[in-house]
């Protein structure tokens, strides 16, 4: 229920007439027993209750009114800043009036707007209009009583008024669609429109209401007649198009004063018949808990209240509100909303799409032109139910549909009426398309006084009943607060609402001083299941109001029901101290005598501790008596209900606070006493505790959970468990429990393989290490018993793994096998029994490899003192060079990694490990498997500089056997299948296009292309006409014979060669030039590119001639003497842009590829012409 100032007044409102009937209870109640029983009771409640409503009463009034005056008086009208205005109205005085309105908005939803589309009108607000003819209010007083005649509505009783509202101007054009009027003022209920004198056609009212509709037209007497019209404000009514001429209106709003009609007895009686028999029927089962009955009329949300019904609802409502005063029942108004979702009657979307299948546009054609073909769901449901003077009850309220409803069939009676809002989506292609309708209607809710908590607080309004109770200032309660207590009380639920219950209830019982209510509630919530549930304040006030002795056997029931320790000493400990501050000397006594009973029940009756309560249990019983309260009274009960983990933090903490236990030797006992029980109960493998995590909506979100999750491995949590709890042992100095606890931890029996594999080389082999480190570190000589056994337990079971499956060892799982050898005096079983046992399985590279480096990394401590190491070093030369000859090089995921470079990462990986194990014969038979002759040279040039920064690292010389003989085959192969033979010489041709003398940047582009890359075509594009023929001037001067070049006839123009030309004229690309070399040219200038290639790897393997000499040997000459002879002279004439990386192929010179645009010349604006085949010129 929502909690404003509105509501807050509601249930005042509501407690005043409860308050009301306070006094005059038991005289009523005398009535009601003397008042006889109905004879011949309703059977059905609802539809006995409907009979009467649709078949008593007189009401004979219709929905609207039209009437035409001959002897109208004219009203005299005086306009604000016009003056007077002359009857019948002439065309200069409606230009007049025009010229001083504003042109007339609407209401659409929530805003105002103007749209001519929907309504086309001028008006002047009642403000600017005034009346000079002081017979026109009496004329208008006759108006009223007529209309309300024809409408039915009982002028005595409601004495309706009218009131000017807006003077209203229809110009030729003018008219207003389909709508109702909104009510405009407190208490409107109709509209009377006055049609003064004008000559107009048209301009029609056509009224619409229940499945009745008229037209009233009164244009053909306009001229001479005044016409008064009036309907309800839920009447739909639309204004036609004036055709011709002026029409002058004034809008007035009817108004209700008062509620009161006559009583109508015949009505009356039924109805007083109904009400009495659902009073004595109150407890069948078929009694309805209240009625929805479905008013005439519909009334806006300002609009509901009894004063603004009309006709038959205000007689209904005047009469029910009498009679339920009288007989204990309650009246309200609420909104009825029917919901409708159904299938569009749009023949399959045609009706909006053109022949072609495209929409129409939406906003020409009105969703209301699309009908219901077909209702698939419905629902109906009361919003804002508000009582007769328009005060909020609540916000929502359900009901049946079946059961609680008037008429039988509510939904089609709502939707036998105009919709209120529509929405309508489209024809998809596949069917028809979705319709949506919401109905609005006005209904009164009736309801008898037992229920009315229910209609005010049901549906999750506790919160609401509890404030307004609590908002109570009587100290003696009226029969409207016990009610409300009852009704909490009843419908608390034990879960959820203990809190509340005791906040609200309780406090105000407190205030009442009613123990019975106080009881009532606590046990309605189960509040004595706990201290908590309670409340410490809410018991200490209950014992100062109620007394000791009443509240004794609650307190004591509560302690007992209480699972927490902690909240159940604290409370006797805090109560205590309460009684000795606030309590009388009799009320001391009493809890002095009843505490020590009290507190004994409860330290015997401890419960399963909760987590960190030992720091409470040690302080309470240093409180209580120091450690011996805490040995004889305490821990009994603690060891009987606690955890092996709860009770090692507990020695943990008691040994931590030794100090001022002042009792070592009790200490030292209890100490030993709970870990020697903890380590009974211990077991290092049992279940983990997962965090629950928030539930993943879809497959994608637990995926992600899973992958995000922090949770640590089983494993490590078990390893956790078993450090924690041999380091508590070793703590304090209760070593000699560690035989036990091993002989847990290395337990398998009725373990399966899988699992007894996992604990031993995931908690096992690293529990050695921790253990013998911590040996090691500590100040204390402590004993470790059975750590052998661990040990062996766990390299027994880790080695018989690895014999099944040996390819699954790592170097962690392998260093801590040896590291446990190491550290429990076995380093001789790594070369006498492990490393045999290792060489004689079929493992692959990466588990030899791993095995290696761990017995490399341990090799100081597996030796003797005295041993100078070569037995390991031995076992690990000879597992190297096993692994040398197994590693693969080739990765098969490459898919995003350059296929050479992940080689070359290989290798060189491979070559390293063999390096720092010391195991040089490795590296020989790595770099022979490398250097086969089926190597690809791109594999073997990147090489070279990885191979020198080996050398470097390891500080081992570049003529190194194993690095002598890869540099050498590798610049062998460079020599031999990259350089090749030198072509002849080109000199000739070259300085014949050095005496190229233009330096533009097109020409220096194309001379350098010409002599400097080793690419035999380049293209230039977009370069405009007059450069191309620029660039082809010096060609055909300087490379005839040379080059070759072409010339697409586009614009702008390029250069292209006739090898591209038809698949880029094709391609829609604009002209381009290409130049093309001649093989005599060609070859000669790739030789020297790549020779200078080559020098560049030369010089990475190392710039030492004599080192050089050392590495090539007799092929010293034949490599390095093509690669440098005559290079500098001939270089810096003709390569001296060359490529710029050994391993790559020579590359374009930059800015110039086959797609780039040259920026050297400013670009010029493309002119679109035709493409002709003639274009092509051939410039060879």
């Amino acid at each position: 229920m929502k909690q404003d100032k509105d509501s807050t007044e509601t249930n005042a409102h509501v407690k005043d007439e409860g308050e009301g009937e306070g006094e005059g209870e038991a005289e009523e109640d005398d009535e009601q027993d003397e008042e006889p029983l109905v004879q011949n009771p309703s059977s059905d409640i609802v539809r006995d209750f409907e009979t009467c409503l649709a078949g008593g009463g007189s009401f004979s009034g219709t929905f609207s009114f039209c009437r035409s005056y001959t002897d109208a008086p004219n009203p005299i009208l005086d306009l604000q800043g016009t003056g007077t205005i002359g009857l019948p109205l002439s065309r200069r005085e409606a230009e007049v009036i025009r010229s001083v309105s504003q042109q007339a908005p609407f209401g659409k939803g929530e805003r105002t707007v103007i749209d001519k589309t929907v309504r086309d009108t001028w008006e002047m607000d009642s403000e600017e209009v005034n009346f000079l003819n002081p017979a026109w209010n009496t004329w208008l007083e006759t108006v009223v009583r007529d209309v309300c005649m024809i409408l039915g509505v009982n002028i005595g009783a409601s004495k309706p008024h009218c009131e000017l509202y807006k003077l209203l101007l229809y110009e030729t054009g003018s008219h207003f669609l389909p709508h109702v009027d909104t009510e405009k003022a407190n208490g409107m209920f109709a509209t009377i429109i006055v049609v003064l004198p004008s000559q107009f056609t048209g301009g029609a009212a056509h009224l619409s209401h229940g499945g009745l509709s008229t037209v009233y037209d009164c244009s053909s007497t306009s001229i001479s007649q005044t016409t008064v019209m009036a309907w309800y404000t839920d009447v739909v009514h639309e204004i036609k198009a004036v055709t011709s001429g002026y029409r002058l209106a004034l809008s007035f709003n009817l108004i209700h004063t008062t509620t009161a009609l006559p009583d109508q007895s015949g009505l009356v009686d039924g109805l007083r018949h109904v009400l009495l028999s659902w009073k004595q029927r109150r407890d069948d089962s078929d009694v309805p808990e209240k009625i929805v009955y479905m008013l005439d009329h519909q009334y806006s949300r300002a609009n509901s209240s009894g004063s603004a019904m009309k006709g038959k609802d205000a007689q209904a409502v005047a009469i029910l509100a009498n009679l339920a005063a009288q007989h204990g029942f309650h009246l309200g108004l609420a909104s009825l909303v029917c919901h409708v979702t159904g299938v569009a009657d749009d023949d399959h979307g045609r009706f909006e799409r053109d022949r072609w299948g495209h929409s129409e546009d939406s906003e020409d054609m009105h969703q209301d032109d699309v009908g219901m073909a077909e209702v698939e769901d419905s629902d109906t449901h009361l919003e804002h139910l508000v009582d007769l003077d328009g005060r909020a009850i609540r916000e929502t309220l359900d009901f049946d549909v079946e059961t609680e409803a008037i008429p039988k069939e509510l939904d089609e009676a709502i939707q036998g009426g105009r919709h209120e809002k529509q929405e309508y989506e489209g024809y998809m292609g596949n069917g028809a398309g979705s319709l949506e309708r919401w109905y609005r209607r006005t209904a009164l809710v009736v309801w008898p006084v037992w229920n009315n908590f229910d209609i005010i607080y049901g549906g999750g309004g506790l919160d609401a009943a509890c404030k307004d109770l609590r908002a109570t200032m009587s100290v003696v309660p009226t029969t409207h607060d016990i009610e409300l207590a009852d009704y909490i009380i009843l419908s608390a639920s034990a879960k959820t609402h203990a809190k509340t219950i005791v906040q609200n209830v309780c406090a105000v019982a407190l205030t009442w001083k009613d123990i019975s209510v106080w009881v009532r509630a606590v046990k309605a919530c189960d509040a004595e299941r706990s201290i908590a549930s309670l409340g410490e304040d809410n018991i200490l006030r209950a014992v100062s109001t109620f007394g000791f002795d009443e509240m004794k056997p609650i307190i004591e029931d509560v302690l007992a029901k209480d699972s927490k320790n902690i909240a159940r000493l604290r409370w006797l400990q805090g109560f205590e101290t309460w009684v000795a501050s606030h309590g009388a000397p009799e009320l001391r006594h009493a809890v002095s005598e009843w505490l020590p009973t009290q507190r004994s029940k409860v330290l015997n009756t401890l419960t399963k501790p909760e987590k960190e309560e030992y720091k409470f249990l040690l302080t309470f019983s240093l409180g209580q008596g120091g450690i011996a309260f805490l040995e004889e009274r305490i821990l009994p009960q603690i060891k009987a209900v606690s955890g092996p983990w709860f009770l090692r933090e507990f020695v943990e903490h008691i040994h931590a606070e030794r100090a001022r236990l002042e009792a070592p030797e009790a200490c030292t006992r209890v100490v030993r006493d709970l870990l020697v029980t903890a380590a009974d109960r211990v077991d290092f493998y049992g279940p983990v505790s997962k965090r629950k995590a928030p539930p993943a909506q879809s497959r994608f979100h637990r995926s992600i959970q899973a992958r995000a999750s922090n949770e640590p491995p089983e494993s490590s949590v078990h390893l956790s468990r078993a450090k924690l709890f041999i380091t508590t042992c070793l703590v304090t100095a209760n070593e000699d429990l560690l035989k036990g606890v091993v002989d847990k931890l290395v337990d398998m029996t009725g373990i399966a393989p899988a699992t007894a594999i996992l604990r031993a080389k995931d908690v096992l082999l690293p529990l050695v290490v921790v253990l013998a480190n911590v040996k090691r570190d500590s100040a204390a000589d402590w004993s470790l018993p059975n750590l052998a056994k661990l040990c062996n337990t766990a390299v027994s079971i880790y080695m018989e793994h690895l014999a099944m499956q040996p390819n699954t060892v790592t170097t962690m799982d392998i260093t801590h096998v040896l590291q446990s050898l190491v550290l429990t005096g076995q380093s001789h079983r790594a070369v006498s029994d492990l490393a045999p046992k290792v060489e004689a399985m079929p493992l692959d590279a990466q588990a030899t490899r791993s095995f290696f480096e761990a017995l490399y990394n341990q090799r100081k401590e597996l030796c003797p003192p005295d041993s100078d190491g070569s037995d390991v070093q031995s076992i690990v030369s000879r597992l190297a060079s096993k692994y040398a000859r197994a590693v693969s090089f080739t990765n098969p995921h490459t898919y995003y990694q350059n296929p050479t470079l992940s080689t070359v990462s290989k290798i060189i990986d491979a070559l390293d490990c063999c390096l720092r194990v010391g195991v040089t014969d490795a590296c020989a038979v790595i770099l022979d498997r490398v250097l086969e002759p089926k190597a690809s040279i791109a594999t073997l040039v990147p090489l070279i500089p990885e191979l020198r920064k080996l050398a470097t690292k390891y500080q081992k010389p570049v003529t190194s056997p194993y690095f002598a003989h890869a540099f050498r085959k590798i610049m062998s192969e460079w020599v031999t299948k990259v350089l090749g033979p030198m072509p002849a010489d080109p000199s000739g041709r070259i300085a014949s296009i050095k005496k190229w003398t233009c330096d533009c940047g097109t020409c220096s582009s194309v001379r350098k292309f010409l002599t400097e890359r080793a690419e035999r075509s380049q293209s230039w594009l977009c370069i405009g006409a007059p450069t191309r023929k620029h660039v082809e001037g010096f060609l055909e001067k300087y490379a005839r014979g040379a080059a070759t070049w072409a010339t697409v006839g586009r614009s702008p123009q390029g250069i292209t060669a006739s090898c591209q030309m038809r698949s880029l004229r094709f391609c829609g690309l604009t002209s381009h030039a290409q130049v093309t070399k001649a093989n005599s040219l060609l070859r000669p200038v790739q030789w020297l590119v790549n020779r200078k290639a080559g020098n560049d790897i030369l010089e990475s393997v190392s710039r030492d001639p004599t080192e050089l000499h050392t590495i090539f040997g007799t092929e010293y000459d034949t490599i390095v003497g093509t690669l440098t002879a005559g290079l500098k002279s001939r270089t810096n004439n003709t390569v001296a842009g060359g490529s710029s990386g050994p391993a790559m192929p020579p590359r374009p010179a930059p800015g110039f590829s086959a797609t780039a645009r040259l920026d050297t010349e400013p670009p010029r604006k493309r002119v679109k012409t035709a493409y002709n085949e003639n274009d092509v010129i051939d410039l060879t």
